[in-house]
């Protein structure tokens, strides 16, 4: 996962605790509650159904793991990674669950989630859109796209002498189109991640 740091010097008055620690902890979840139930790390997939329903938006991809286990002998372990993303409503953060395999390992906060009724005013009117948002957090503030294109790569890297490690990356196109007047955009995902934003021609 792609995880955006931002370093900024602050001078900050004194503040409680308990007026701190919400801005602390943005971000970072060790857990959320739906309907009363607890959703934490080590859930299972099946479980976080359970107690949350499906979510709102998924992604997966396959990483592998080869070590050299002697000079004829290579292990390979391959283990899916899925993203998924519930949009609680406009008075709760949208929530980021990590799965490797079939476990919950990692929960992260967004921005306020939206109502339906915002849903249906998309396309991105007034909503930033940055590098580094999530695919769902692109459908929520803009809508659906005119079109996607797909393509698959896989990305190789050391993890160290005898270890290397294969993530199949998930490259998508999606083109928006709001109207005469302003310029078309194309955003760039690799896996569920947005990492550029390019300009088109005028819409229709």
């Amino acid at each position: 996962m792609i995880k955006r740091l931002r370093h900024t010097r602050y001078r900050i008055p004194f503040l409680s605790m308990g007026f701190l620690l919400p801005l602390l902890l943005h971000g970072i979840s060790f857990g959320f509650t739906c309907e009363g139930r607890i959703v934490s790390p080590g859930n299972t997939k099946a479980e976080v159904i359970l107690k949350c329903g499906y979510p709102d938006w998924q992604e997966e991809y396959d990483e592998t793991l080869i070590t050299s286990v002697d000079k004829h002998t290579k292990q390979r372990i391959t283990t899916t990674i899925s993203e998924w993303t519930y949009n609680l409503g406009s008075n709760q953060f949208i929530r980021f669950l990590t799965f490797r395999n079939n476990r919950l390992v990692d929960i992260t906060t967004g921005d306020y989630g939206y109502s339906k009724k915002e849903h249906s005013r998309a396309p991105c009117k007034d909503r930033v859109i940055a590098v580094g948002s999530t695919k769902a957090e692109v459908v929520l503030k803009c809508g659906n796209p005119i079109t996607i294109e797909r393509r698959t790569n896989a990305l190789k890297e050391n993890v160290d002498e005898t270890t290397e490690r294969i993530t199949v990356m998930s490259i998508e196109e999606w083109t928006y189109n709001f109207g005469p007047g302003r310029f078309m955009r194309i955003f760039i995902f690799k896996n569920n991640r947005l990492v550029e934003i390019r300009t088109g021609e005028y819409g229709y």
